[in-house]
């Protein structure tokens, strides 16, 4: 629209990156294409007017740094900020010019200027709604989630907490009743069937615990990870260490943080279990706007063509977690070595989804 507005050869709408030091190439149109993600500082040039002192400015299009501008040939621009009062979010630019006669391009005068103007803000308007109503959303997704939770734990405590715990008592009994008749000779199948009741029963009070946990800030949700390192350390006497090598890998929605604690505790519950392993590593880190995770042993490993689903029902679990999140779980088995179990989260600004749905009014 600002291209046919201004009978202009191109247009660009950049957006104002989260840092607020550079504009990123979000759509672009007209007689020339152009790859879009490309970067422009905002500290020189055109920028610095438009994003620093929120004017509309006019001129060539020899722009110092600016690879779209300096793709046409010489001619006109125009640029003008995406503003709602003092927030500007980017930048819409329109070029025009004549490759045949360059000195005769018609200057951009104070009514296209002025009609660019309300364009954009229009623009910035529709961005910054977009914007609330993705925050609206995630408020209603989160509250909606909370109630889930709430009737969750809520299900699980009043059923299956209460026959555990009622299936426990039953067993102390019975156990009592035994030792009376039988002495120290009891049966060690009633021994073992007590034990798993006694572990199921710790298991889901640390679900329940878990379901009902308000959410976590970013120190809080490193600080459990690095206890649940420590538990698993004090449980199994098997060596492991965290290394978190970027925080930003731990900025993640809650809901996301609690399943990661579900994933890593039921990773190191597995390697307990069956890894015969003498060392266990967790390593975290942030690449290509990816949160990774990485959890490896040098135990056993396993035969990767035995179906998951049949004999390994906690890596299916682990990875439904992991993809309900919107991540994706690989599982690399080292037969006789060990198993690394890769977990990567994306993340993306918020800005660009909301303005994703306005590409197409430049």
């Amino acid at each position: 629209r600002a291209r046919v507005l201004l009978d202009g050869q191109s247009a660009a709408l950049c957006i104002l990156t989260p840092d607020g030091n550079a504009l990123e190439m979000l759509s672009n149109n007209g007689m020339l294409t152009f790859e879009n993600g490309n970067f422009r500082t905002t500290e020189i040039g055109y920028p610095l007017q438009v994003i620093g002192q929120g004017n509309t400015v006019t001129g060539d299009t020899n722009c110092d740094g600016c690879r779209f501008l300096s793709t046409h040939e010489r001619g006109q621009c125009i640029v003008s900020p995406l503003k709602v009062g003092d927030q500007v979010y980017g930048a819409l630019c329109v070029v025009r010019h004549d490759d045949h006669s360059p000195e005769t391009v018609k200057s951009i005068d104070r009514d296209e200027q002025r009609a660019l103007s309300l364009l954009a803000n229009s623009a910035a308007l529709a961005i910054q709604n977009a914007k609330l109503t993705l925050a609206e959303r995630e408020i209603a997704e989160q509250s909606a989630a909370e109630l889930e939770r709430e009737k969750l734990a809520s299900d699980l405590h009043d059923d299956l907490a209460q026959t555990l715990s009622y299936t426990r008592m039953k067993l102390e009994e019975l156990e009592e009743n035994l030792s009376e008749h039988q002495g120290a000779n009891i049966n060690p199948a009633l021994q073992q069937i007590s034990a798993a009741v006694n572990k199921a029963y710790q298991q889901l009070r640390e679900a329940l615990t878990g379901i009902m946990a308000p959410p976590q800030s970013i120190d809080e949700f490193k600080i459990s990870l690095f206890q649940s390192i420590e538990m698993f350390e004090m449980n199994s006497g098997i060596e492991a260490n965290i290394l978190i090598k970027d925080d930003l890998a731990l900025e993640l929605p809650d809901a996301t943080q609690k399943q990661l604690l579900f994933i890593i505790n039921e990773a190191l519950s597995n390697i307990r279990q069956h890894a015969e392993a003498k060392h266990v590593n967790v390593q975290i880190d942030f690449d290509n706007s990816e949160a990774h995770y990485l959890i490896s042993d040098d135990g056993l490993g396993f035969d990767q063509s035995i179906p998951m689903e049949e004999s390994h029902f906690g890596l299916h679990i682990m990875r439904t977690r992991v993809e309900r999140s919107g991540g994706n779980f690989q599982l690399i088995p080292k037969p006789g070595s060990g198993t690394v179990i890769s977990c990567k989260f994306p993340t993306s600004d918020e800005l660009i989804q909301a303005i994703g749905l306005q590409r197409e009014k430049v």
